[in-house]
């Protein structure tokens, strides 16, 4: 009986993934030493709506099918653009993820998700003829030393900006839209303005029931 040989994370695993990718190359190789790929047996619940999450996802082998509160679902699949993004965000989960095939995934602390959704400061630099503007310097200082909280994009915007720089098709972009109903609200209510309407108004995007 043969052995099942654990596969390693390695850091250029890492450096394909959203946002951790943009860590710097010494925290990439730490966070990949002794890593290994975690594997699950197909039918598997990797987790459930509401429950709550003490980590980030990502899908780097098979299939996983996500399903909302409305019970619909869509399935991601390994080396897709989608599976570049964690399956799940936040301190709730608000699908729930079954195996639809044998997975491979990467489980990453919200800890360290955090340290990578925060910008590199040090490379804040003030223009030379703006350098006796005291309120911009003040600015800089607070910045650089992390004393100033910058309100960070939605999750499924940054999701959705790196999709389209991956030219996925408009049945890709709506998944991921879907998965933000505030977002699908306002995109419907964008669609329906005097500047773009239509004979028949939108009531929902395209591929919904």
């Amino acid at each position: 009986m043969s052995e099942t040989v654990a596969q390693k994370i390695t850091p250029e695993v890492l450096k394909q993934l959203f946002p951790i990718r943009n860590l710097s190359e010494e925290i990439l190789e730490s966070f990949a030493e002794g890593k290994q790929l975690e594997t699950i047996d197909a039918g598997a619940v990797l987790f459930s709506i509401n429950q709550a999450a003490d980590c980030a996802i990502y899908l780097l082998q098979g299939c996983v099918e996500l399903s909302d509160q409305n019970g619909k679902s869509y399935q991601i699949c390994a080396g897709s653009a989608q599976a570049k993004f964690p399956l799940c965000s936040g301190v709730k989960h608000t699908t729930t993820a079954k195996a639809a095939t044998n997975i491979g995934i990467l489980r990453v602390s919200l800890i360290f998700m955090a340290t990578s959704n925060r910008s590199d400061h040090s490379a804040l630099e003030i223009a030379k003829e703006f350098q006796s503007n005291h309120l911009l310097t003040l600015f800089a200082n607070y910045f650089q030393d992390h004393e100033l909280e910058i309100p960070s994009l939605p999750e499924v915007v940054i999701r959705l900006r790196k999709a389209i720089e991956n030219d996925v098709g408009i049945a890709d972009a709506v998944k991921i839209i879907q998965l933000d109903p505030v977002i699908s609200a306002k995109l419907i209510e964008v669609a329906n303005c005097p500047l773009y309407v239509t004979p028949i108004p939108a009531r929902k995007l395209p591929g919904r029931g």
